[in-house]
């Protein structure tokens, strides 16, 4: 066997493993492919950035908290930045063509156009094209990683 195939089984029993526990401990979890998540991990493509995720940029010194509006399955050489002629990649040179793309909103933004909100009215808003907070950002996913948790609805206050 080979030692790609080695490592992918060993990372799909360890996610097999956090699911029996997540079940047996009555938490929630989401059902997720292993061979996928295996195939994600060993590629170094996060799984754990989704929707309404925070997260900062790898790349900002002043650690400015994100909110992922956004997972775009496209590639970051294919997704061109809406008004522009750009993709995500052109402008990150630096980072993978082949990162996904993620949209997100800087939260000082969401504060300054909406005052006080909640994740889920952002997410609710953004969904159905009744949000008006500024212009979305892309990054490609590995320039963006989760923020230390804290509550994004506190986060207006």
């Amino acid at each position: 066997m080979s030692v790609f195939r080695r490592l992918r089984s060993a990372v799909a029993d360890v996610l097999s493993s956090v699911r029996e526990r997540a079940r047996s401990e009555d938490r929630e979890y989401q059902d997720i492919d292993a061979d996928e998540d295996s195939e994600s991990l060993l590629s170094g493509r996060s799984v754990s950035i989704k929707r309404g995720r925070v997260l900062h940029d790898r790349d900002d010194d002043q650690d400015k908290q994100l909110l992922a509006t956004a997972v775009r399955e496209q590639r970051a050489d294919q997704f061109e930045v809406p008004g522009s002629s750009q993709t995500v990649a052109d402008y990150n040179p630096e980072y993978p063509v082949t990162d996904r793309v993620i949209e997100v909103r800087f939260f000082e933004t969401l504060d300054a156009h909406l005052g006080e909100w909640t994740t889920e009215n952002v997410l609710r808003r953004e969904a159905d094209g009744t949000l008006d907070a500024g212009d979305p950002y892309y990054y490609p996913e590995s320039r963006v990683e989760g923020a230390p948790q804290q509550s994004q609805d506190a986060a207006s206050d």
